[in-house]
C-alpha cells in the first residue's frame, strides 16, 4: 500500500490486488483530515491493508471518525 500527500490535509491511498483475468489491479481512496479527525473515503482492497492505513493515521496523531465508500465493489469496501 502507498500513501501520498495531494494537498494539505488530503492524502491518496493506493492498494493492490491480483485479480484473476486482470492481473495486478490498483485501488485508490482518500484520507481527509479535519483538525484531529480523519475520514477515509473508500477502504483498501483488504482488511490487512485497512489496518495498516488506520495505524498510519493514528501514528500521525489523528482519530478515524468514519469511512465512506462511494460504491459497493470489492475495491472500495472489502477493507
Amino acid at each position: 500500500m502507498e500513501i501520498h500527500s495531494l494537498v494539505d490535509n488530503v492524502y491518496l491511498h493506493v492498494s493492490y490486488k491480483t485479480v484473476a483475468g486482470y492481473g495486478v489491479v490498483g485501488s485508490n481512496g482518500l484520507i481527509v483530515i479535519d483538525g484531529k479527525d480523519a475520514y477515509i473515503f473508500d477502504t483498501p482492497w483488504t482488511e490487512e491493508d485497512t489496518g495498516k492505513l488506520v495505524d498510519w493515521i493514528q501514528e500521525k496523531g489523528y482519530q478515524v471518525i468514519s469511512s465512506i465508500s462511494i460504491h459497493s465493489h470489492a475495491d472500495r469496501t472489502f477493507g
